[in-house]
């Protein structure tokens, strides 16, 4: 069987077989594009990429209860929750990590300051399947693992119970960044007067 296709554009013409096919039975034909359609795809694969959403944060205060005025410090810690390595450009927490506050009755409470951008482009970091990482204060030394609240621009001057939520905002080249979603627990504390 030889395989034709219909010459398009010559007024005139009927069908005429192409000589890189004559002689290739329909079989033949089908497993030499197949071959060269995995051949052209194992050479140039892009390295696969993965959603920011499967790194979550783990929000933790030093106390459940802080006088009016106390510096409030925050642990942040990242957690892959996927089943595959994830890599990550490495900055400073305030960049790494947005934090939303609410008061008792769920209002979202505004940051009172600008806050403390720190900087960025630190080496590549990798989180393992399940791997944790602690976010760290930017400037060093010390660094520190416990981080101010102010340094978000949050200066709670009112006393109230409160809740933070958070937003890790991780990208690289391997990842497809998410910076709207919450992916952290709830952190609740207490400002009394």
């Amino acid at each position: 069987m030889y395989l034709t296709h219909k010459m398009s554009g010559y007024a005139g013409q009927g069908c005429a077989t192409h000589p890189i096919i004559e002689g290739m039975d329909a079989r033949s034909l089908v497993l030499a594009v197949a071959f060269l359609a995995l051949a052209s795809s194992l050479g140039a694969q892009a390295p696969a990429r993965h959603s920011a959403r499967v790194v979550h944060l783990r929000i933790q205060t030093d106390r459940p209860a802080y006088r009016l005025g106390d510096s409030i410090r925050v642990r942040l810690t990242l957690r892959n929750v996927s089943d595959h390595p994830v890599r990550f450009e490495n900055q400073s927490a305030t960049l790494q990590a947005r934090l939303r506050l609410y008061d008792a009755v769920g209002h979202q409470v505004e940051p009172t300051a600008r806050g403390v951008l720190g900087r960025g482009g630190g080496p590549k970091s990798t989180l393992n399947a399940g791997g944790e990482a602690t976010l760290l204060y930017w400037r060093s030394p010390p660094r520190q693992e416990w981080l101010n609240l102010e340094d978000w621009g949050y200066d709670l001057r009112a006393p109230g119970r409160y809740t933070i939520v958070g937003i890790p905002r991780v990208f690289g080249p391997e990842l497809t960044p998410d910076y709207g979603t919450v992916r952290s627990n709830r952190a609740t504390f207490t400002i009394v007067p």
